[in-house]
């Protein structure tokens, strides 16, 4: 996926968009959006000017899973993300349908990440 870097830096973009929605950047959000640059070979991961990139079908959606992902990560999920996200699918021509599914993924993932930790918690302390 992402087969060139037009395409990684777009979706890097993406991220940096969804983080600086509520107007606060935190250190940890930078360590994981630099953390996803590197595992695409990226060696300067920054936000830069808006590039053009021609994402298959299924690239648009990982990348509006991963939107869905980050924005949620914490349960705050404040309108100014879910614009980001609008804003995603309007560029990008993804239909209502498809990005409900993909919230709905997103928020399952959260849920089953949380019941992960608790239970790995329990066995480390049990």
């Amino acid at each position: 996926m992402f087969d060139t870097i037009e395409k990684k830096q777009v979706f890097i973009n993406w991220l940096f968009e969804i983080i600086e929605a509520d107007g606060q950047v935190t250190d940890d959000e930078i360590r994981s959006i630099k953390s996803v640059g590197y595992e695409f070979g990226m060696n300067d991961v920054i936000k830069t000017q808006e590039l053009n990139a021609n994402y298959t079908d299924n690239e648009k959606i990982f990348i509006l899973r991963e939107l869905y992902r980050v924005a949620i990560s914490d349960l705050d999920f404040p309108d100014c993300e879910k614009k980001v996200i609008l804003m995603f699918c309007d560029r990008f021509h993804i239909n209502n349908s498809i990005s409900r599914l993909v919230e709905y993924w997103a928020l399952t993932y959260l849920n089953n990440e949380k019941t992960f930790y608790e239970k790995l918690e329990e066995v480390n302390n049990g």
